[in-house]
């Protein structure tokens, strides 16, 4: 029997000076609006951008919530 793959909520990449939370379901999409205060013009095409130093903990927050996050 095959085991189920978790779903991906979010989609992170790497820029370099920008890491990129794409987020993939509602309940991500959801996430980021109760629990990040984010401008407009922070967003790209969807994503939302943050500096390296943000990222990590942002993530971490997210897997907290029962996200996944690759």
């Amino acid at each position: 029997m095959k085991s189920k793959k978790p779903q991906v909520d979010v989609a992170v990449s790497n820029h370099g000076s920008v890491i990129l939370f794409a987020p993939l379901t509602k309940m991500a999409r959801e996430w980021i609006a109760d629990n990040v205060q984010a401008e407009g013009w922070q967003f790209l095409g969807g994503s939302l951008a943050v500096e390296p130093r943000f990222a990590f903990e942002l993530a971490q927050g997210m897997k907290g919530a029962g996200l996944e996050v690759k």
